[in-house]
């Protein structure tokens, strides 16, 4: 399955308020951001929008892939099954700027590399209905891509916070 909205879907097609976000800076002095700064509500947010449309997996790739990681691709204990998420591009690039500690951490137990590949957040650029934000693990530039761009990776957040431990 692929990562990408189809152009001619409502998704596509659609500004969704709740998940717009704005970005400050460059790659030499860093980014700093507004609006959309957590994506744990991102994709309710979608799914209060489209109620239809996300019933069909293809409308919305990535957010399906990261919303059912944890029960459809790894069937992870019951306790992990739910609350995955796509990050907002502030925690996405939270996550490249500590991209060297973290892959230490990943290299450690066998897991993925970031590599210098390109991901997805789930934030939606508020000048475009047709624009997400994504990161460039290479220096880190934070670009508008279209929705269709057939291009780049996610990674799935989980929040911690809903389990004690």
């Amino acid at each position: 399955m692929g990562r990408t909205a189809p152009r001619d879907t409502f998704g596509y097609n659609t500004k969704f308020e709740k998940i717009q976000a704005s970005r400050f800076g460059s790659v030499e002095s860093g980014y700093n951001f507004s609006g959309d700064l957590i994506g744990r509500d991102n994709w309710l947010a979608v799914c209060n929008s489209d109620s239809k449309g996300v019933l069909e997996p293809k409308n919305y790739p990535a957010f399906y892939f990261a919303y059912n990681y944890g029960s459809d691709f790894y069937n992870l204990n019951s306790e992990f099954n739910n609350g995955w998420y796509l990050p907002s591009v502030s925690e996405l690039y939270a996550v490249f700027e500590n991209k060297e500690v973290l892959q230490k951490s990943l290299n450690a137990v066998g897991g993925f590399d970031f590599g210098n590949n390109w991901y997805w957040s789930s934030s939606q650029a508020s000048s475009a209905n047709e624009g997400v934000y994504g990161v460039s693990f290479i220096k880190g530039e934070v670009s508008n891509n279209y929705k269709y761009c057939p291009a780049g990776y996610v990674i799935v957040f989980h929040d911690l916070n809903l389990h004690e431990f």
